[in-house]
């Protein structure tokens, strides 16, 4: 069949159109045999799925270069939307070799992708603050879901945002995600972590992360640092649900975190009244002083559960 084809594409009786659909039949069913077809085939510019399409062939008819050339080229070749855009530098990136060929802007934004998660947090901060929109570079605090400083968050946010969702690039579901990141940074400050998180549910944090297909020992460490910002809070129910969902996912330091929670409950002091004569009497107005309206504060505070200590390893 491959050599009817090829005589008649030599003799001209295929119309041009038609090479894309021959390389698409060729790569599915014989991708030894589909190279230069995948080469021939017309290039659509008008159409980020033909151009997706395209580069998905050269890569794997083994052009995993080529098809990180034909990306860039697409993008000089047609006005792409910014979540068209987001969709073609993700392939780009996928593709691409250490030399980087491309767009300024994607070159920029690659190095985010490639360097350690880790080390990316201050030089990704600086970038933003210079390129407030840059939401190539800015979705690459989409990597982990380990702490994050807020201020790195809410600029990744910001920029994340702009970019309209058509279908291409599903966004919404970042910011979320993002102040999870943050609220994780600020556990030690549990009612700063409070309102970072914004209400979040552990459910829906542990469903975003598993469509994330992060690993379960990242999902777990997660559920765990809401369950402490939850306890420090007084929040029982973000509370009970997280330690819920980590006993059902067998989380072998479940225990442990409810032994942590309990150690943390402190007797409060008796301040409701005072003694007079070895009588107990009501507090009279004249009698709430700055140091006694101070201990009675204090008494409330204590019948919560304590902040957690800062631990090096949440990170």
């Amino acid at each position: 069949v491959v050599d009817r084809l090829k005589r008649a594409y030599r003799r001209g009786d295929l119309a041009t159109e038609r090479y894309g659909e021959i390389a698409g039949v060729l790569v599915a069913h014989a991708k030894e045999l589909a190279t230069p077809w995948v080469r021939t085939t017309r290039n659509f510019w008008f159409s980020l799925m033909s151009v997706e399409r395209q580069a998905a062939r050269l890569n794997v008819v083994g052009l995993k270069r080529e098809a990180a050339v034909y990306l860039a080229e697409a993008r000089t070749k047609n006005l792409m939307s910014r979540a068209e855009e987001l969709r073609a530098f993700d392939l780009w990136r996928r593709y691409v070799d250490a030399s980087g060929s491309g767009p300024e802007v994607w070159k920029q934004a690659l190095k985010f992708w490639r360097d350690a998660p880790e080390a990316i947090a201050a030089p990704l901060l600086k970038h933003l603050k210079e390129h407030s929109f840059d939401a190539l570079s800015a979705r690459a605090a989409l990597r982990r879901p380990t702490a994050l400083p807020p201020d790195l968050a809410l600029l990744a946010t910001r920029a994340i945002h702009d970019v309209e969702d058509t279908g291409y690039v599903d966004v919404y579901a970042d910011e979320p995600f993002l102040r999870m990141r943050a609220a994780r940074m600020l556990v030690d400050r549990p009612r700063a972590a409070q309102a970072m998180g914004g209400g979040l549910s552990s459910e829906a944090v542990v469903a975003d992360l598993s469509r994330r297909r992060f690993k379960a020992s990242d999902i777990d460490a997660v559920l765990a640092d809401l369950a402490r910002i939850a306890s420090a809070t007084g929040d029982r129910v973000n509370l009970r649900a997280a330690l819920d969902l980590l006993a059902d996912r067998k989380w072998t330091g479940a225990r442990t975190l409810r032994a942590e929670f309990a150690a943390q409950l402190i007797e409060p002091p008796m301040v409701s009244h005072r003694v007079v004569g070895g009588k107990a009497l009501l507090y009279r107005p004249r009698d709430l002083t700055f140091a006694l309206v101070s201990q009675l504060v204090q008494a409330d505070l204590s019948r919560r559960p304590q902040a957690p200590q800062p631990q090096e390893a949440r990170r």
